[in-house]
C-alpha cells in the first residue's frame, strides 16, 4: 500500500508503534507454537515411559495448560480483528493500517510530514515577516504632534509621483499629466500615503469630539482619474454639469496627485470643526468657494521630484 493510504492510519509516530507491535505478534506466532509443541511432544514422551501415575498425572495437567496456552496464542489474531472493527467504528480501518504497514512506507510518509512541516514553518516565518513589515510600515507613517502643535506624518519619501518631508508636499508641475496610475498613491482610495495618515487622524478626533466627518473613497472626490478631471472642467467650462463648480486644468489637479479629498459632513458645525482644525493637522481648504476640498497645507512645485519617484 502507498503511504497516501497509510496517512490516514495517523502520524508516522503511531505507524512506527503498530509495526512493531505486529512484529512482536510475528515473532509470537512463530516461536511459541513451535516451542509449545516440541514441550508437548516433551510432555507425552515423559508420559509414555514414565511409569508413575502421579508423575504422568501431573505431566498431563502441564501438557494441558500449555495446550491453553497455545489456543489463547492463536486467539491473539481473532482478538486484534475485534478491536481493528471497534476502532474502525470510529472512522479509521486500522485493520488495513496493521496489515498494509511497512518500514519503507513509514519512512516516505515520515518524510513527507517533515517536508509539510518545514513548509509550514516557512509559511509562519513568512507570515511573521510580513506582519513585522507592516507594522514597521506603520510606524513609519505614524504621525505626530511638532512643536507648533501641527500633526505630521512620520517619515520621508515619494508615493506616487510626490515627495514628502516634515509636513511638506512636493508635486511636479503641471506640465507633467496627472491622473495616470503612476501618480496614484499607496494609501486607500489611492490617496498619498502620508497625506492620508494626516487627513484621517483629523477625521478621527473630529468623530472624538462628536463631529461627522467623511473623506471621499470614489474616483470623483479621492484620486481623481485624468478623464474624470476632464469631465469635470468641461462641466466648470460649459456650465452645463456638476452646477459649474469649479474644476482645475486637467493635468493640474490636487486629486490626480492623491493629496486631495472631498470631504462630506453630517451638518454645518461639522464644516465649521473642519475648517476650524484643518491647520492643526497640515492641512487647508485651498478653493475658497468649495468648503468640501482639503488639500496639503503646504505644496510646492517641483519638478525634481518627476526623478526621484519615478
Amino acid at each position: 500500500m502507498l503511504f497516501m493510504d497509510l496517512s490516514n492510519c495517523g502520524p508516522s509516530g503511531l505507524l512506527r508503534v503498530i509495526y512493531f507491535f505486529k512484529l512482536i505478534l510475528n515473532v509470537v506466532f512463530t516461536i511459541i507454537p513451535i516451542a509449545l509443541i516440541i514441550m508437548l511432544m516433551v510432555d507425552f514422551a515423559k508420559m509414555t515411559i514414565s511409569g508413575d501415575e502421579n508423575e504422568q498425572s501431573k505431566t498431563f495437567k502441564l501438557a494441558t495448560k500449555r495446550i491453553m496456552y497455545a489456543v489463547i496464542v492463536f486467539c491473539i489474531p481473532w482478538i486484534v480483528s475485534v478491536l481493528n472493527a471497534a476502532l474502525g467504528s470510529l472512522g479509521v480501518d486500522y485493520a488495513a493500517c496493521y496489515y498494509d504497514v511497512t518500514m519503507d512506507a513509514i519512512n516516505e510518509l515520515a518524510a513527507t510530514e517533515e517536508k509539510i512541516e518545514e513548509a509550514q514553518k516557512r509559511a509562519r516565518q513568512k507570515q511573521l515577516e510580513e506582519q513585522r513589515k507592516k507594522e514597521e510600515e506603520e510606524e513609519k507613517i505614524r504621525g505626530y504632534f511638532n512643536s507648533n502643535n501641527v500633526y505630521l506624518a512620520i517619515g520621508q519619501g515619494c508615493d506616487g509621483m510626490v515627495y514628502y518631508e516634515n509636513g511638506n508636499f512636493y508635486k511636479p508641475s503641471g506640465s507633467y499629466k496627472n491622473g495616470t496610475p503612476e501618480t496614484k498613491g499607496s494609501a486607500p482610495y489611492g490617496y498619498n500615503k502620508y497625506f492620508y495618515e494626516m487627513l484621517n487622524k483629523m477625521v478621527e478626533d473630529a468623530k472624538a469630539a462628536g463631529h461627522t466627518i467623511k473623506m471621499s473613497t470614489t474616483e470623483y472626490g479621492a484620486w481623481r482619474p485624468y478623464e474624470n478631471q476632464v469631465y469635470f472642467y468641461d462641466c466648470y467650462i460649459n456650465k452645463n454639469c456638476n452646477n459649474g463648480n469649479l474644476a482645475a486644468k486637467p493635468g493640474t489637479s490636487n486629486h490626480g496627485w492623491g493629496i486631495a479629498s472631498d470631504l462630506s459632513y453630517g451638518n454645518s458645525s461639522d464644516i465649521t470643526w473642519a475648517h476650524e482644525n484643518a491647520k492643526n493637522y497640515g492641512l487647508a481648504f485651498t478653493v475658497t468657494s468649495e468648503n468640501w476640498h482639503i488639500a496639503p497645507a503646504i505644496e510646492k512645485v517641483d519638478d525634481s521630484v518627476v526623478t526621484k519617484c519615478s
